[in-house]
């Protein structure tokens, strides 16, 4: 067998030299830190009544008991449907004999971590984690079977509800947050907001670098889109 003498000597001279090139072990430290929750207060008459509102509006206490009500839909005929993120469900929420506060509140779906509503045409549209259902508004106010749109959007990692609306051109758009506060995105359809055609089809981005747009609307006039 034949030695490379001088390669070998070169190679095991500079192994202490690498040795001596690694770091120390890091220190151990200890962060501490503070969170200052609100405290929880009951929605009472006389805090309902202090509640400020624009000219021309009121405010009342129209349901309660829907324990972590996140996003809404109002139907044409008054009817309003609520997401619970937590329990993945959507309640019908209806005042059945018009005197301004609900007497019916009933779970009409469930699919897991369920958020964004949007109503269009006796149908309503539904965003999970990853994915769009639509589903029939049937005339007692339930749903039928959800059917599945999607099933690919952009893991969630720190932003995970997504927000359905409907735009002033009939187009459904979905907001799809980062997946952290400050992140190189592997995914192109993280931290943006969706546009598609009300079957699915059509679906690409329109605006890009938005951390986690969790509501959005637009203006009445202009038609520009603003989300917070």
């Amino acid at each position: 067998m034949r030695v490379f003498r001088p390669l070998a000597a070169a190679l095991l001279t500079s192994l202490p030299a690498l040795a001596q090139n690694v770091p120390p072990a890091a220190t151990p430290f200890k962060m501490t830190g503070n969170i200052y929750l609100p405290n929880k207060l009951p929605v009472t008459a006389a805090r309902v009544a202090a509640l400020k509102v624009p000219a021309g509006f009121v405010i009342n206490k129209y349901a309660e008991g829907l324990d972590l009500p996140r996003m809404m839909a109002v139907a044409p005929n008054g009817d309003v449907y609520v997401s619970n993120r937590v329990k993945g469900t959507i309640t019908l929420v209806r005042d059945a004999n018009q005197d301004g506060k609900a007497e019916v509140m009933r779970q009409v779906a469930q699919k897991p971590n369920l958020h964004g509503l949007a109503l269009r045409d006796g149908k309503l549209y539904l965003s999970a984690i990853r994915e769009v259902y639509v589903a029939d508004v049937l005339p007692d106010g339930g749903l039928g079977e959800p059917k599945l749109l999607y099933k690919d959007l952009p893991d969630a990692g720190q932003h995970a509800n997504r927000t359905l609306r409907f735009g002033p051109d009939g187009q459904l758009y979905l907001s799809v947050g980062s997946t952290c506060n400050a992140c190189d995105e592997d995914n192109k359809e993280s931290a943006t907001m969706l546009q598609m055609n009300t079957d699915g089809s059509g679906r690409r981005v329109v605006a890009r670098g938005l951390r986690n747009t969790i509501a959005f609307g637009w203006h009445p006039s202009t038609k520009a889109l603003w989300g917070f």
